[in-house]
């Protein structure tokens, strides 16, 4: 039904159809994820568990529901922040805020997650957690320069950008991604490009990482003038989104405007109304703004 024999060979006629089939049937996508999420809340049922076990069984289903439903997501993140009080883990409260206030940015909570970052004295976190901090920075500003239309806040963005590349090792995935975008923002498109080769290899198809590294070859495609490839890479990225139910997609979003730029009207409605649909289903406040 879903044509995947056909599928790797990526010509853009053969996954736009593809996508188009996914979309329509994107409910089997999104019952798989709920299976996967009903089966960790009945690991919560086991007697005698302990806190420290429904923390990590916590934060498996935020894990779970963090780009799929937000509402969810804080909720059991919000549980996992008073386990650690009563835990008295200074390194899991920590960890357990700094997640919270990247959930409320991405819900539109701004204020309830910049007095979350305000809160956190930078030079207390364990050296591990540095670079989650400065993401959640980074976020809350690229969420909030989103919707509040202001250009200002893309220094901030940047500077915690630098911040995050530099508390990772430059090996690891975070940090070859982050460094991507500043490449990208920097018009240094044959470095950022080489890169996401490199990535793309090592990553498997369909994989939510797989859909982050295409995007960003849309993106580049974008940026070169190369109409057909840039179709090609966000296609495939909206692949991997509908497959792994990930509501959060930005690739429907930019084949949308791209459909519509070109005078597809059918194809712009189609992706404009996936996209919306999928951020109201997750309550991504920032992605609905901008469709």
């Amino acid at each position: 039904i879903l044509c995947i024999s056909a599928y790797g060979k990526e010509d853009l006629h053969t996954i736009t159809d593809l996508l188009d089939d996914l979309i329509d049937n994107k409910e089997l996508f999104i019952r798989q994820k709920e299976i996967r999420i009903d089966s960790l809340k009945a690991l919560l049922n086991v007697p005698s568990l302990r806190l420290e076990q429904e923390y990590d069984i916590n934060f498996k289903i935020y894990d779970e529901y963090k780009k799929f439903k937000l509402d969810s997501a804080i909720f059991y993140m919000e549980k996992n922040v008073r386990i650690t009080h009563k835990l008295d883990d200074v390194r899991r409260t920590y960890l357990s805020n700094i997640k919270l206030a990247v959930l409320f940015s991405s819900s539109g909570r701004y204020r309830e997650s910049e007095s979350i970052l305000t809160s956190i004295d930078s030079r207390k976190l364990p050296k591990e957690l540095l670079a989650d901090y400065y993401e959640a920075y980074y976020m809350f500003y690229q969420h909030y320069q989103s919707t509040s239309r202001q250009p200002k806040y893309r220094k901030q963005v940047e500077m915690y950008r630098d911040s995050i590349l530099s508390a990772l090792e430059p090996y690891t995935y975070g940090y070859r991604i982050q460094l991507v975008q500043k490449l990208i923002n920097s018009q240094q498109i044959i470095q950022a490009e080489r890169i996401l080769f490199e990535l793309l290899e090592e990553e498997k198809k369909d994989t939510p990482i797989y859909a982050i590294i295409t995007h960003h070859l849309g993106r580049i495609n974008g940026v070169k003038g190369n109409p057909m490839q840039e179709k090609r890479y966000y296609t495939l990225s909206a692949i991997a989104d509908v497959k792994n139910a990930i509501m959060e997609n930005a690739s429907c979003q930019r084949l949308a405007l791209i459909y519509y730029q070109s005078g597809n009207i059918a194809k712009a409605f189609k992706y404009s109304q996936t996209a919306i649909d999928a951020a109201a289903f997750c309550n991504v406040q920032f992605r609905t703004v901008q469709m």
